[in-house]
């Protein structure tokens, strides 16, 4: 995942530069590097990469403009080709960069061990700041997103746990690595024994009153000062009905506000105002369609996943539930009632309220949409 990354910004870098600026070892290392980790990607996407780069003609940058002006996509051998990389023996290369390894058994990248992998990554540093290179900063966002992934939280965990681990990586001074993660790996990942106390994190998590700032923000500018978020609303109470459901989501509570003008604006009888029983149309609409897999993604090895749960809890029709109501509601035996309440709890539905002392154990439900549908029974 770094190396891939970093190839993006050091290939069309060294498109600009002289062809002799690597000595024969580095161009194998990096013939090797380009042939096992460049990602093909489109033309559109390396012309966004190279930015101005692009404007250059033949005579003044001959690769780049080799590049920029071939097909649909850019493949690892174009850009071997336009650098005038050598070709490299794999099994061969691999004894000459791996003197201890097995090639019978690492014939394949996904075979390589973490450390294996971090000498290429520390070689492709290298080759990065002779090419000019005077700091790397890794900034990773959407890694839930890469197809790889999966959308799967256990996946993730896979991939950062070994960088997470090892404090030499995360201290070295070569490169500077930044995580945007979501919130829902931390349980993973400290499962994997990782200790996200060593090094400082920042919550990025949105508090009500921050939502609310933003929103007042967009009304003022789009309204061009006419207007006010509450002059939007025939009831305040319904702005603090939304911020609660967003649960520090700007997303979620601009596509609940969104849904709401819909309603409103379709409303033969609407008072240009967004009214109480248009707001609860649209809290409604929006529950429904609300896309419940990409918070709690179904866990690896589990037939169950969200919205059996959320169908389970809203047969048992309360906020605040006890392992009993398990069972007289699905008539699940003590250990089935205890076992599904811990799936539950894994997928981060539901919380045990520890104020509940001396008694039978008490959970509440977490996610204030699945407390709407379940209160509501949407």
């Amino acid at each position: 995942m770094l190396i891939r990354n970093l190839l993006k910004s050091l290939l069309p870098c060294l498109l600009q530069k002289d062809k002799n600026l690597f000595d024969k070892t580095e161009r194998e290392k990096l013939s090797f590097i380009v042939t096992n980790f460049y990602q093909t990607i489109s033309k559109s996407e390396f012309e966004r990469i190279c930015g101005s780069y692009k404007t250059y003609n033949e005579v003044v940058n001959p690769a780049l403009n080799t590049v920029i002006n071939a097909g649909v996509a850019i493949t690892s051998d174009l850009i071997s080709k336009s650098l005038g990389l050598p070709s490299v023996d794999k099994d061969n290369f691999y004894k000459d960069y791996f003197p201890k390894i097995d090639v019978a058994k690492k014939a394949e990248l996904l075979n390589l061990e973490f450390f294996e992998l971090l000498q290429i990554l520390n070689d492709a540093i290298s080759l990065c700041n002779k090419a000019g290179f005077k700091s790397i900063v890794f900034f990773m966002d959407k890694i839930d997103e890469d197809t790889q992934m999966g959308g799967k939280i256990k996946q993730e965990s896979i991939v950062l746990t070994p960088i997470l681990l090892n404090t030499k990586i995360l201290l070295d001074n070569k490169f500077c690595l930044i995580f945007l993660l979501w919130s829902k790996i931390r349980d993973e990942l400290n499962r994997n024994s990782v200790r996200l106390d060593k090094i400082k994190s920042i919550d990025v998590t949105w508090e009500s009153s921050e939502l609310r700032k933003i929103i007042e923000k967009r009304v003022e500018y789009f309204s061009t000062g006419k207007t006010t978020l509450n002059g939007m609303f025939l009831d305040l109470k319904d702005i603090d009905k939304l911020l609660y459901l967003a649960n520090g989501s700007p997303r979620d509570l601009l596509r609940v506000l969104s849904a709401i003008y819909d309603e409103e604006e379709n409303s033969p009888n609407s008072a240009g105002i967004f009214s109480t029983a248009n707001v609860t149309k649209a809290i409604f609409k929006f529950l429904l369609n609300y896309d419940f897999y990409s918070v709690y993604p179904s866990q690896d090895k589990s037939r169950q996943d969200i919205k059996s749960i959320i169908a389970k809890l809203k047969k048992i029709n309360k906020i605040s539930f006890k392992a009993k109501d398990l069972i007289s509601t699905f008539k699940f035996s003590q250990p089935a009632s205890v076992s599904y309440i811990k799936v539950m709890k894994d997928f981060g539905v539901i919380k045990e309220d520890q104020e509940i002392t001396g008694k039978e154990k008490q959970y509440s439900i977490v996610d204030p949409k699945v407390e709407y549908i379940v209160k509501y029974q949407i």
